[in-house]
């Protein structure tokens, strides 16, 4: 029983102390499941991250039933995030759930936003306390019966330690001039239901420079979201992703007065147009060699390929004389964004710096001494 005791404050105080530079050190985790691969546990110990964003699910409008409803949900047990870093579930909302909702409705879905969130944590933390408890008890010396009792008693101790990685809840939504004061409500309503997590809210651009048109969440944090400046839908955009020149169009460097978080991308993705118009969005178009494949594609420009042959891509019908352009960031490119953040924005106690979004392929491309050194950039 003494062991036992001496295990579970180890653990309580080792999930208790925080380690401010790595917590800085954050990632999007907008995947479907949260189960790493073995690359993923090394990546995340070789760049130091200690926080994610993990999106738990979408918030969309159901004009048939004339009901908000979830879509989207994560799956997965996600032990391994919780072993290396702090959470904060993040939930979309779209624009259509605010212009449809009223006061009552918004009320409501607060309150299901409030449950389903905590659901998800505790059902995280059940699968993490479980590994745990049982990894602690293991010894090959003992009966199982006696390592099971040791693990069932260790479980309250790693469960309450998980849970002490879950303190906020992000609210992604870009809410326009019209829907802010439905979306402000959403939010104070929000921590009426579940007092004991911080509620942040994302910032776009847009919204972070006209902020009497857009107005300022009720928040006490936010994720200033330094990218998708323009529409990847205009075929006359040459990157709608963002750029440094692009960004300092919203941060001039005036103060905001909820405290900012920064997320900048290492995403990419491909934007397919027909006759000119757009069609849909190719994602992890990087990984493919349009330079290379001159059977099938012709260099039109610096990011922009013409489609010679039709064939299927990805589950994509290409047709001859279709359009791709191809739209990422590059190393020199970021790292310019980051200094021009950096200086642009007063430094703040804490602040959290987050790349979007966690792929090993972008991170692949950017190398890891890279993202260290926008961290590094960012963090100083």
């Amino acid at each position: 029983m003494r062991n036992l005791l001496i295990i579970g404050c180890f653990i309580l105080i080792f999930f208790g102390c925080k380690q401010a530079p790595k917590e800085n050190r954050s990632f999007c985790y907008w995947k479907t499941t949260m189960d790493l691969s073995q690359d993923e546990i090394k990546t995340i110990q070789q760049l130091n991250i200690g926080h994610f964003y993990v999106r738990f699910f979408d918030v969309d409008w159901n004009p048939y039933e004339k009901e908000a409803f979830p879509v989207a949900s994560v799956y997965g047990s996600g032990k391994d995030l919780l072993k290396y870093s702090d959470i904060t579930p993040s939930v979309f909302i779209t624009n259509a759930v605010l212009e449809n909702s009223d006061s009552s409705k918004l009320d409501s879905l607060a309150s299901r936003i409030a449950r389903k969130s905590k659901q998800q944590i505790d059902k995280m933390c059940s699968y993490f306390a479980n590994d745990e408890a049982s990894t602690l008890s293991y010894n090959k010396n003992l009966e199982w019966d006696r390592m099971h009792q040791i693990s069932d008693s260790l479980y309250p101790i790693t469960f309450k330690a998980s849970k002490k990685r879950f303190t906020e809840i992000l609210i992604d939504c870009d809410w326009s001039s019209k829907t802010r004061d439905k979306y402000f409500f959403l939010l104070r309503q929000l921590k009426k239901y579940i007092p004991e997590y911080e509620i942040s809210s994302t910032i776009r651009l847009w919204q972070y420079k006209y902020r009497k048109k857009a107005g300022i969440p009720p928040v006490t944090r936010g994720l200033l979201m330094c990218y998708s400046i323009d529409n990847p839908k205009d075929y006359n955009v040459e990157n709608s992703i963002s750029s440094t020149e692009e960004l300092k169009k919203y941060v001039d460097g005036a103060s905001y007065p909820v405290k900012l978080d920064i997320a900048i991308p290492v995403f990419s993705w491909g934007v397919l147009f027909r006759g000119g118009k757009f069609k849909e969005l190719i994602t992890q178009a990087e990984t493919m060699d349009f330079e290379k494949d001159t059977f099938n594609f012709q260099r039109k420009g610096p990011n922009r390929y013409i489609v010679k042959t039709d064939q299927v891509l990805r589950n994509m019908y290409l047709r001859f004389g279709d359009e791709i352009r191809i739209e990422q960031l590059s190393v020199m490119e970021l790292e310019k964004m980051a200094v021009y953040l950096h200086k642009a924005l007063k430094p703040s106690k804490n602040r959290r710096i987050t790349l979007f979004s966690w792929d090993i392929n972008y991170i692949n491309h950017y190398g890891i001494e890279n993202i260290k050194k926008y961290y590094s950039i960012l963090n100083n």
